[in-house]
Protein backbone atom coordinates (compact mmCIF):
# COMPACT_ATOMS: atom_id res chain seq x y z
CA UNK A 1 0.00 0.00 0.00
CA UNK A 2 2.86 2.57 0.73
CA UNK A 3 4.26 2.11 -2.51
CA UNK A 4 0.97 2.52 -4.13
CA UNK A 5 -0.14 5.29 -2.00
CA UNK A 6 3.93 6.77 -3.32
CA UNK A 7 2.48 6.25 -6.72
CA UNK A 8 -0.62 7.93 -6.75
CA UNK A 9 0.82 10.87 -5.16
CA UNK A 10 3.68 11.00 -8.00
CA UNK A 11 0.84 10.73 -10.57
CA UNK A 12 -1.77 13.99 -8.85
CA UNK A 13 1.58 16.21 -8.39
CA UNK A 14 2.27 15.50 -12.71
CA UNK A 15 -1.46 15.80 -13.53
CA UNK A 16 -1.61 19.09 -11.71
CA UNK A 17 1.35 20.20 -12.84
CA UNK A 18 0.31 19.71 -16.36
CA UNK A 19 -3.68 20.09 -16.25
CA UNK A 20 -4.71 22.35 -13.12
CA UNK A 21 -5.55 25.90 -13.85
CA UNK A 22 -3.60 28.56 -11.75
CA UNK A 23 -6.51 29.83 -10.02
CA UNK A 24 -7.22 26.01 -8.61
CA UNK A 25 -3.87 25.95 -6.70
CA UNK A 26 -6.01 25.34 -3.30
CA UNK A 27 -7.98 22.70 -4.38
CA UNK A 28 -4.72 21.34 -5.92
CA UNK A 29 -2.68 21.63 -2.68
CA UNK A 30 -5.51 20.76 -0.38
CA UNK A 31 -5.31 17.18 -2.67
CA UNK A 32 -1.86 16.33 -2.74
CA UNK A 33 -1.72 17.15 0.75
CA UNK A 34 -4.87 14.62 1.42
CA UNK A 35 -2.56 12.16 -0.63
CA UNK A 36 0.36 12.89 1.48
CA UNK A 37 -1.76 12.08 4.85
CA UNK A 38 -2.78 8.78 3.58
CA UNK A 39 0.60 7.71 2.30
CA UNK A 40 2.04 9.08 6.13
CA UNK A 41 -1.16 6.64 7.72
CA UNK A 42 0.40 3.66 5.71
CA UNK A 43 3.95 4.40 6.93
CA UNK A 44 3.12 4.38 10.26
CA UNK A 45 0.80 1.89 10.12
CA UNK A 46 3.77 -0.62 8.36
CA UNK A 47 6.10 0.19 11.20
CA UNK A 48 3.46 -0.12 13.98
CA UNK A 49 3.07 -3.56 12.68
CA UNK A 50 6.56 -4.49 12.79
CA UNK A 51 7.13 -2.96 16.60
CA UNK A 52 3.91 -5.52 17.51
CA UNK A 53 5.79 -8.06 15.63
CA UNK A 54 8.42 -7.68 17.05
CA UNK A 55 7.47 -7.38 20.99
CA UNK A 56 5.75 -10.65 20.35
CA UNK A 57 8.86 -12.29 19.89
CA UNK A 58 10.48 -10.56 22.74
CA UNK A 59 7.63 -12.21 24.97
CA UNK A 60 8.26 -15.69 23.90
CA UNK A 61 11.37 -15.56 24.42
CA UNK A 62 11.35 -14.37 28.12
CA UNK A 63 11.82 -10.85 27.77
CA UNK A 64 9.51 -8.14 29.62
CA UNK A 65 7.41 -6.40 27.79
CA UNK A 66 5.46 -2.90 29.05
CA UNK A 67 3.02 -1.97 27.01
CA UNK A 68 1.53 1.89 27.04
CA UNK A 69 -1.69 0.50 28.53
CA UNK A 70 0.50 -1.33 31.78
CA UNK A 71 2.28 2.04 31.75
CA UNK A 72 -0.48 3.95 32.21
CA UNK A 73 -2.26 1.83 34.85
CA UNK A 74 0.54 2.02 37.01
CA UNK A 75 0.85 5.35 36.99
CA UNK A 76 -3.20 5.95 37.51
CA UNK A 77 -2.45 3.31 40.52
CA UNK A 78 0.04 5.55 42.36
CA UNK A 79 -1.03 8.89 42.00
Amino acid sequence: MVVLMARVLLCRTNEFKHAMETDRRVAAAFILFSSFVTLLFYVIRLFAGRREQVAGQATSQGFPVFHRESLLFVCAASS
